[in-house]
């Protein structure tokens, strides 16, 4: 509450770049099949415990690096997507859902049960495709085959050198679903796009 009504002042977390510039960096990887963004408005986890773990090492505010998984479209695969700022706020998936795609969700037996452990975003910047990163390029220290299903299932902290270069990205702030209202924006430097938000109302 006071974090809210104090704003950056009450916390620094507010601030995409503090997240980044912290020591440790506030800033993880995590890979998705995609990276919708007007209809799924939370980051989902299929165990509880993978969420629990990252919820206990991380602050409100956090920032979490997205890339494409393997199960992703062949053009996306392995390229860095976006950057989504997470609170602390938990439900299931449902909650954070769109209405028009809980249908589908709940229709589909390899889809039902997944990323039902939910944590709501709060704001999520698209890398424009024609600058988006190789994953391997972007996080040789944290990426590797072998840390895949790790980083896919529970998320990991990328080293401050890694953190860093979100700063050298372009990256256009887009919609989440159920958070502030968002006036179309142009893409441009990290670090001029990620400009602290308005403290918005304190989640009951």
């Amino acid at each position: 509450v006071r974090a809210h009504e104090d704003g950056v002042a009450g916390n620094a977390m507010l601030d995409p770049k503090a997240a980044i510039l912290s020591t440790p960096p506030e800033i993880w990887l995590t890979s998705l099949y995609g990276f919708t963004t007007e209809s799924w408005g939370f980051l989902g986890f299929t165990d509880p415990k993978m969420r629990t773990g990252l919820l206990n090492a991380s602050k409100p505010g956090a920032l979490v690096v997205v890339y494409a998984a393997g199960k992703a479209p062949e053009d996306l695969r392995g390229k860095v997507l976006g950057v989504q700022q997470v609170s602390h706020r938990i439900g299931t998936k449902w909650d954070f859902l769109s209405p028009d795609r809980i249908e589908a969700e709940r229709a589909n037996p390899e889809k039902r049960d997944k990323w039902l452990h939910a944590v709501k975003l709060t704001r999520r910047w698209r890398v424009p495709p024609e600058c988006r990163p190789n994953i391997e390029e972007f996080a040789p220290e944290t990426y590797s085959a072998k840390n895949a299903r790790a980083i896919g299932s529970r998320c990991m902290r990328l080293t401050p050198t890694e953190a860093r270069r979100v700063l050298d990205l372009d990256l256009v702030e887009i919609p989440v679903f159920d958070g502030e209202p968002l006036e179309p924006q142009l893409p441009g430097p990290a670090t001029l796009v990620l400009s602290p938000s308005r403290p918005g109302p304190v989640s009951k």
